[in-house]
């Protein structure tokens, strides 16, 4: 497989000239999981660079932030102002920090870099008219050291190329500000740390090329956004985690390279959607499950790769022809094409979809449904001498839920009587492939939606009953002539003449669009109030006859209201125009649009209620109204909508109660209404939404316990209801849910003990319960949590020994326990965990002495022992955690020296030793901690001199070293340091004079000395 590629990088530069732009939905992004400043900090820490935050896009709920900030450098009055943004002299300074970052005296080829010759003229560079930058190609030139910060300042770049080079370091996150940009190629460096989040905020991106270097962490979620991405290319490094679903929003996507690295979990059935897909390479992974037999109904679909890694169950049908010389190596069979149309085993599947799909197990009488009796003996059911249904009588049976598509699968079906039941959601136009249908009884039921138009073409049909159901639309002229039927009572008018609208009505919609959403002004226009054929006006897609079925306009700049002349286009089903400054109300004649399935109007400036009128969108599977200021109660009337997978109405101002009507959404997976105002309980209804994978209801004000029922959401992925109200134990029918990867019920008042159900959780990699007022002791259960790598329980009123088994959680990398009562000694099996990255212990009763085995913590960054009762010494092995930038062992009983070995952390950019029984000397080794802001040692016993190596600290923003037992005369070299601003050295017995250049720190307590400033 490395030979495609190979081949096809050969020929990028030419292929990205022919690339189709397409614009799809975003996925739904994951909610903010960013906590309120207090949440789990440290008590005082520096201010944190790019550098110390390179791994915050990874984390899985939240990497905390400091609670008070020292304040940033500041700037020497030597230094140049800087040029001004958005100037050929910015772009000027970004090379040159670019040229410098990557050793570019180094370089194969530098011609006129850092000359006076205009940037268009330096090797590599390409400029517009304006001299501004606009592409930066440096591949294989023999670049080292790091991408620098500077690069995200070229705010007209659209093309970088920086592959095959010796890049180091993590990618910034400032490229995520080059909203120009629309080719990214970093392939085959050493880069490493996670795939930033903010490169989601390129949604001009076409490419975005990472293969060959060390990137690790989950795939974030969201590159999903990038609805104009062509190749996304990622293979060959070391992430891991699952494929983000969120990918299958990339409509535009030709190619997916994935393998080599060591992702898990299942294979998305969203790819699915993924409709321009030409190659799927995912080999060699972790993955698992069943291949999803979505993928095969891929059009484009040329080349898959699935090798590799541990998937069951069979090879679909419909990808047999391209696994064909890969079924040996996957060891799986092919599957058995679904029954032939037909016969008696397709009506038997056709009738098992029926029961499933309208709760069969709840009907009053199902007598031998789904058993080996012939089906002309299951209740209800009429047979011919062949064993084919001929008939389905179950009239007031309590049947619930949508009527499926299979029914249109009973060829030989004379009779469907359906009558006085519950069943909701559109009738499925499938019922038109009946063609021995003579009896249709579906009155007094709650039937949404228009009458299929596919209803006129039984031609043995006579009798119609439809009234008692909130029907809309029109009424097919054709029913009218039925020798039997109920359409008077429905109130609905007729349906005009087929044909009489036409792509000129169309036009005239389009038009009237344009003109009230400032068309002038879009973004793109191509085509648009033109007499070209609307089909090829820009975001615009028509089916043979002209009519439009797409409308493809989202981030386009559209201004203004929507006007209520869209509900004419009557053939429209996919409707996409978020990201736009639309306003005023949804208009409630959007309900028109029966053909609708897709309705993207989110990330907007709509105001208003929901109209409730929506709900007779019965084809509609997808509504996205989230990040708009709509307001008013979520519409119950939305429960109808039967076909619905995903309903995202977050970061609105919704108030009122949750409906539990929405617990009828049987096919929902996502719902998403988080960040509004919604209180009142949960409704239990919730628990009934058996294809839920996603369900985000935080940030609200929602209170009572958490419902049990849904400890019934088997499928369920992601379960978020932190900062809400919520109160009560939690419940321990959570421990059901064995599929889900993410539970976070932070901030709320929920009490009592951990259920020891949670580890069951075996699937479970964030788990997130922090800031509640949960007690007892932590299970040692977790520690079963294999996959686990985050566990957050700071602040909270737990109590008694950290337990030894979270030594076992391999794959952990964010242990935040703090702020509880814990007691007892660290236990020393915490450092056998080789990932971890953030460890957090303070503010407990923890006591005895700090286990060596921490030292073996070779990735983490962040030690937080401070406020507990832990004694003996600082052992020297911490001295190994080169990777550490954070280090406060503050408010203990430690004493001894300080080991010299701290010296070694050249990352440190926090010491915190203070309020400690700390001896002996100020180890000079410290001077070489290059990269410290704050070095606070006061309140111990430290003796001797100050180490004049401490003048090395060129970071160093406050230094404290008071009341100890410090000697000697203060060394001149502390007067070099070039950023401090806090010296705090009172409470020693010092001698001699103060370094004159000391006068210059903003704040001190040399005053207190009693010492003369030597002359």
């Amino acid at each position: 497989m490395s030979t495609r590629l190979t081949a096809l990088l050969a020929v990028i530069v030419l292929a990205v000239l022919a690339i189709a732009t397409f614009v799809a939905a975003p996925d739904e992004p994951e909610p903010d999981q960013t906590p309120s400043p207090s949440a789990g900090t440290p008590r005082s820490t520096p201010t944190v660079t790019p550098a110390a935050r390179e791994t915050a896009s990874a984390v899985p709920t939240a990497t905390p932030v400091p609670r008070e900030t020292a304040p940033a450098n500041v700037t020497a009055a030597s230094t140049p102002p800087e040029p001004a943004p958005g100037s050929v002299a910015s772009d000027r300074a970004a090379l040159v920090a670019f040229f410098e970052a990557t050793w570019g005296v180094n370089w194969g080829r530098s011609t006129n870099w850092l000359s006076d010759s205009p940037l268009g003229e330096w090797h590599g560079v390409s400029t517009d008219g304006d001299g501004r930058v606009t592409s930066l190609h440096l591949d294989a030139n023999g670049l080292s050291g790091s991408i620098p910060a500077e690069v995200g300042r070229l705010a007209n770049l659209e093309s970088l190329n920086l592959g095959a080079n010796r890049l180091s370091g993590s990618i910034p996150v400032e490229l995520g500000l080059l909203t120009n940009l629309r080719w990214l190629w970093l392939h085959e460096n050493q880069l490493s740390g996670p795939i930033p989040a903010e490169l989601g905020r390129l949604t001009n991106l076409e490419m975005l090329f990472l293969p060959k270097n060390d990137f690790s962490g989950p795939i974030p979620t969201e590159l999903g956004g990038l609805t104009r991405l062509n190749w996304l290319v990622l293979d060959s490094n070391d992430l891991s985690g699952p494929i983000p679903p969120e990918l299958g929003g990339l409509a535009s996507l030709e190619l997916l390279a994935l393998y080599r690295n060591r992702l898990n979990g299942p294979i998305p059935a969203e790819l699915g959607r993924l409709t321009s897909l030409r190659n799927l390479w995912v080999s060699n992974n972790g993955l698992s499950g069943e291949i999803p037999a979505e993928l095969a109904d891929l059009p484009n679909l040329e080349s898959i790769d699935l090798r590799g890694n541990r998937l069951t169950g069979c090879i679909p049908v419909g990808l047999q022809h391209l696994l064909e010389d890969h079924a040996a190596d996957l060891d799986l069979p092919f599957c058995k094409p679904e029954p032939a149309q037909g016969s008696v085993a397709s009506d038997r599947a056709a009738l098992v979809a029926f029961f499933e799909a309208t709760w069969g197990v709840n009907w009053h009488d199902s007598t031998n449904w789904l058993t080996d009796r012939p089906l002309g003996e299951w209740v209800g059911v009429s047979t011919n001498s062949d064993g084919r249904v001929t008939g389905l009588s179950l009239e007031s049976n309590g049947l619930s839920g949508a009527l499926p598509a299979e029914l249109g699968a009973l060829a030989r079906l004379e009779w469907l009587d359906l009558g006085y039941n519950h069943l909701s959601g559109p009738i499925p136009p499938a019922l038109g492939d009946l063609t021995s249908l003579v009896r249709l009884a579906l009155a007094s039921n709650e039937l949404t939606g228009a009458i299929p138009p596919q209803l006129e073409m039984p031609r043995h049909l006579r009798e119609l009953y439809l009234s008692g159901n909130p029907l809309s639309g029109c009424i097919p002229v054709s029913l009218w002539e039925l020798p039997y039927h109920d359409l008077h009572p429905l109130r609905l008018p007729s349906c005009a003449v087929a044909g009489a609208a036409s792509s000129i009505d169309d036009r005239a919609v389009l038009v009237a669009l344009y003109e009230a959403t400032n068309g002038a002004r879009w973004a793109t226009r191509t085509n648009w109030v033109t007499e070209r054929p609307i089909g090829e006006w820009y975001g615009v897609r028509t089916d043979d006859e002209g009519r439009v079925t797409e409308l493809q306009l989202h981030s386009n700049g559209l201004n203004g209201p929507i006007p209520v002349e869209l509900s004419g286009l009557a053939n429209i089903e996919r409707l996409w125009l978020h990201g736009n400054q639309l306003s005023g109300p949804i208009p409630a004649e959007l309900s028109g649009l029966a053909n609708l399935i897709t309705l993207y109007l989110s990330d907007n400036d709509l105001s208003g209620p929901i109209p409730r009128e929506l709900a007779q969108l019965s084809n509609l599977k997808e509504l996205f109204l989230y990040k708009n200021r709509l307001s008013g109660p979520i519409p119950p009337e939305l429960g109808r909508l039967g076909d619905l997978t995903w309903l995202s109405l977050g970061s609105n101002e919704l108030s009122g109660a949750i409906p539990p009507e929405l617990g009828r959404l049987a096919r929902l997976e996502r719902l998403f209404l988080n960040d509004n105002e919604l209180s009142g309980p949960i409704p239990a209804a919730l628990g009934d939404l058996r294809s839920l994978r996603w369900l985000s209801l935080e940030a609200n004000e929602l209170s009572g316990p958490i419902p049990p029922e849904l400890g019934r959401l088997v499928r369920l992925e992601t379960l978020s209801l932190q900062v809400n109200q919520l109160s009560g134990p939690i419940p321990p029918e959570l421990g059901r849910l064995t599929h889900l990867w993410y539970l976070r019920l932070r901030l709320n008042s929920l009490d009592g003990p951990i259920p020891l159900e949670l580890s069951n959780l075996t699937n479970l990699r964030g788990l997130d319960l922090a800031e509640n007022e949960l007690s007892a002791s932590i299970p040692p259960e977790l520690g079963r949590l294999a996959l686990l790598e985050g566990l957050y329980l700071f602040d909270n009123r737990l109590s008694g020994p950290i337990p030894a088994e979270l030594g076992n959680l391999a794959n952990l990398r964010w242990l935040y326990l703090n702020g509880n009562g814990l007691s007892g000694p660290i236990p020393p099996e915490l450092g056998g965990l080789a990932n971890l990255q953030d460890l957090r212990l303070f503010e407990n009763e923890l006591n005895g002495q700090i286990p060596a085995a921490l030292g073996n913590l070779a990735n983490l960054r962040s030690l937080y022992l401070s406020s507990n009762e832990l004694s003996g010494r600082i052992p020297g092995t911490l001295g190994k955690l080169t990777n550490l930038t954070w280090l406060e062992l503050d408010g203990n009983r430690l004493s001894g020296p300080i080991p010299a070995e701290i010296g070694s952390l050249t990352r440190l950019q926090t010491l915190n030793l203070e309020f400690n029984q700390l001896s002996g000397p100020i180890p000079p080794e410290l001077g070489r901690l290059g990269s410290v802001a704050w070095l606070i040692l006061h309140s111990n016993q430290l003796s001797g001199p100050i180490p004049p190596e401490l003048g090395g600290l060129t970071s160093v923003e406050r230094l404290d070293l008071y009341n100890n037992q410090l000697s000697g005369s203060v060394p001149r070299e502390l007067g070099g340091l070039p950023n401090i601003e806090t010296l705090f050295i009172r409470d020693n017995p010092f001698t001699g004079c103060l370094p004159g250049a000391l006068r210059e720190i903003r704040s001190t307590d040399l005053a207190h000395l009693g010492l003369p400033y030597c002359e």
